[in-house]
Parts: structure tokens; C-alpha cells; sequence
């Protein structure tokens, strides 16, 4: 928000987007919540030159949110298509098993669908869409089903406008706060919500085609074959390195390093957890006000020890 803070506000809105569709499209598991709270701030802040309401800048965050949300799924079906017939994907994703068939039917069923509505509003946002785009389902069919994550969008975007305001309102910032970490809360429900009952979803759909499954012919993925081989060699080399790395044949030095290794592990533990490695750093923070400017001055005596033990 600082980088772009100088600019222009249409700019700044348009280096906002295309940063945050890079993340959500190139960092599996990149929080959207955080990034649709980040929009929210950034909006109210810039344009109090502009004289805009409140209520206006809700209503332009959860829309411009929402085009984010829609481009990103966009990109990130995109990109599963791309990489549909990698049978290396396929394998580390395992595209054979009961629970991915159940995907895929989940995916390409037609017309209106509450489970494939509950898994694309379920988080995190890249892998429900990236596996929509790997079997081949309908861009529309997906966006249509996407529509109901306003109501998720919402409450994110107005907590972080509501952390701006409280920034800047210190009379009544804990009424902001407050109200803003109700809100989080509430979309962080939300999306968990979702995913509980997309789970129940796909668990009976593996119920009601139990058998077609164990017959192996159901949702059969067109490279299933040379799946099973590739997996079948990792198997065997899973055995071969089994037997190469056990204890006893690892070398004294190899050990030394393990040891020392794990010890500076448990270090980096302790020093995070019962330590204070770094300052409060907060969605209204801002880096220009850290000491020398720098973010690297938020870490603390046992944040940099923390770092060494890495």
C-alpha cells in the first residue's frame, strides 16, 4: 500500500490488481480475504481527497474486489487447463483416487449445483479453480456458481476500511477495530463453512458411486494408465532410497549435520513463539513510519537470532 500510495488513484488501482492477481494466480493458498481487506483500505484512504462517502467506497471496494475475484478465477482455470494432461501433476495430486473422481463429477455436473457452489466459495481460492480448469468444466458454469462470494467479499472489504478509519478516528478506533475483527471473522467463517460442507458433499458422492469407483471405470481420467506407471516408479524408488537412508547407513558427518540441524530448528521455535521477533505491523501501519524507512527494522534481537538459526 505505500509503493502505491504516490500514485495517481486510477493507477494505484490498476498496480493494486495486477499485483494481486500475480499472487492469487502464481502463490497457491494466497489469503483472498486478506487481499480484498487490503482493497478496502487502500480505496478509503485514497479517496478522502475525492470527498467520497463511506458508503460509496464500500460499494466501488466490494465491486472492484469482486472483478479481482472473477479475473483470478479466470487465470487460475486458465492455468489448470495448461497443465490438464501433466501426468506428474496428476500423480502428486493423486487424479486416481476416489476423493479427485468425486471432484471431477462434483466439477462437470451440469446446471445449477450447491456443491459445486460450496467448494468454489470455500478457501484457500487457487485450488478449487485451478481444478476446474484441469478437467475441462465450463468458464461460465464456474463464474455463475462464483457469484454468491459477494456476500463473503463484503465483510472483508468493509474491515479494512473500517481499519483505516479507526487509524484515523482515535476516539472511537476501538469501535473500528472491534467491529472490523467481527467482520473478519465472520467471512473467515464463512469460507470454512463451505469447505465443511463441500466435504459432506463429496463424501456422499463417493457414497452413491462406491461401486462404480471400486470398479475403476467411473470418472476415469484419459491417462490414468500412465499415471499408475509413474506411480508404481516412484513406489519403487521410494523403497530403494527406504533402504539407502536408514540410520545406520547414513554417514557420521550426514548425522552431525542432522543433529545440528535439528537443534537449530527447535531454536527457531522457541525464539518465535516465546520470543517477540517482530513489532506490531498492521494493516493501517505504514513502512515510511519504521525506523529508517525500512521494513527490515520491524524484526527484533531474536527475530535476527531466529534467522541466524535458520
Amino acid at each position: 500500500k505505500d509503493r502505491i500510495e504516490p500514485l495517481p488513484f486510477p493507477l494505484g488501482l490498476t498496480t493494486f490488481f495486477v499485483c494481486s492477481e500475480v499472487l492469487l494466480v502464481f502463490v497457491p493458498g494466497a489469503p483472498g480475504l486478506n487481499i480484498y481487506m487490503a482493497a478496502g483500505a487502500y480505496i478509503v484512504e485514497r479517496t478522502q481527497p475525492l470527498n467520497w462517502s463511506f458508503s460509496h467506497c464500500m460499494y466501488f471496494g466490494i465491486a472492484y474486489a469482486f472483478v479481482l475475484k472473477v479475473v483470478a478465477g479466470q487465470l487460475q482455470m486458465s492455468l489448470g487447463s495448461f497443465f490438464s494432461n501433466s501426468v506428474q501433476l496428476k500423480a502428486a495430486l493423486d487424479a486416481n483416487g476416489a476423493q479427485a473422481k468425486a471432484v471431477r463429477h462434483i466439477l462437470t455436473r451440469p446446471g445449477w449445483d450447491p456443491a459445486k457452489m460450496h467448494m468454489l466459495l470455500a478457501g484457500p481460492d487457487f485450488f478449487p479453480f485451478f481444478a476446474a480448469g484441469a478437467v475441462n468444466a465450463s468458464p461460465w458454469a464456474i463464474m455463475l456458481h462464483c457469484i454468491p462470494i459477494v456476500y463473503i467479499i463484503t465483510p472483508a472489504v468493509i474491515a479494512g476500511g473500517l481499519m483505516i478509519k479507526g487509524s484515523q478516528d482515535l476516539d472511537d478506533a476501538n469501535v473500528y477495530f472491534g467491529t472490523a475483527s467481527i467482520l473478519q471473522m465472520v467471512a473467515l467463517a464463512c469460507l470454512i463453512g463451505h469447505g465443511m460442507i463441500f466435504g459432506y458433499h463429496s463424501e456422499m458422492v463417493q457414497q452413491e458411486f462406491q461401486a462404480d469407483i471400486i470398479e475403476g471405470d467411473w470418472q476415469r481420467d484419459p491417462q490414468e494408465l500412465e499415471v499408475r506407471r509413474l506411480l508404481e516408479e516412484r513406489n519403487s524408488m521410494g523403497k530403494a532410497y527406504a533402504q539407502i537412508s536408514r540410520w545406520p547407513a547414513v554417514p557420521a558427518w550426514l548425522k552431525v549435520l542432522l543433529f545440528v540441524g535439528s537443534i537449530s530448528a527447535s531454536a527457531v521455535g522457541y525464539l518465535t513463539l516465546l520470543g517477540a521477533p517482530f513489532d506490531t505491523f498492521s494493516l493501517y501501519s505504514h513502512i515510511s513510519d519504521l525506523p529508517g524507512g525500512s521494513i527490515l527494522s520491524l524484526m527484533n534481537t531474536t527475530g535476527w537470532m531466529a534467522a541466524g538459526f535458520l
